[in-house]
């Protein structure tokens, strides 16, 4: 990409930008059906920007070239100065993180908060974090960040990297065992 292609696509970016978030609350939702296996095309990687609902987009595809249009496009969905936080009920709220790992440190404090007042007679260094193989860092982050025992469940490609119950069941049982509590997945 020259010089001349970076400033097409970066005029691009912000005018899809703009579009997307002034049409935000009429888009239907399309979930993909997998993650891509090689980097794309910042064509492709655009199109679905205007494709994906933001609640489901935690980063955008790879591509090696074009990373400033990327954190260009991924940056504009959490800035709360671009977007505003829409509650038509009045009733409860919200807020919206700078980061994907923002995004699970807040939610794994909630977690913990509430198993912590269900169960006040757990200790905390008890409690236990369960992540997949194939979560992103941001899950032992979280764990890091909280003082957490964190615990990786193994999956598999022969089983689309889902997390299988029996998987699941095993861990639940062999912590519980041992006196641990786990109180999020």
């Amino acid at each position: 990409m020259d010089a001349e292609q970076f400033r097409r696509a970066g005029y691009q970016a912000i005018d899809r930008l703009c579009d997307y978030h002034s049409s935000l609350r009429n888009r239907p939702v399309h979930i993909p059906t997998s993650a891509p296996i090689e980097g794309e095309d910042i064509q492709v990687i655009a199109d679905d920007y205007q494709n994906i609902p933001r609640s489901l987009r935690t980063s955008l595809r790879q591509a090696h070239s074009r990373a400033y249009l990327k954190k260009l496009y991924a940056s504009s969905t959490s800035n709360p100065g671009f977007m505003s936080f829409y509650n038509i009920s009045e009733v409860g709220g919200g807020i919206i993180q700078t980061s994907a790992s923002d995004s699970a440190l807040v939610a794994t404090v909630a977690a913990r908060s509430r198993y912590i007042r269900e169960h006040p007679h757990v200790a905390m260094e008890n409690l236990v974090l369960y992540i997949s193989s194939q979560t992103h860092s941001l899950g032992k982050k979280a764990g890091l960040i909280l003082g957490l025992k964190v615990r990786t469940l193994q999956v598999t490609a022969q089983d689309d990297f889902a997390l299988r119950g029996d998987t699941l069941k095993v861990a639940l049982e062999e912590d519980v065992n041992a006196g641990l509590h786990p109180f999020i997945l």
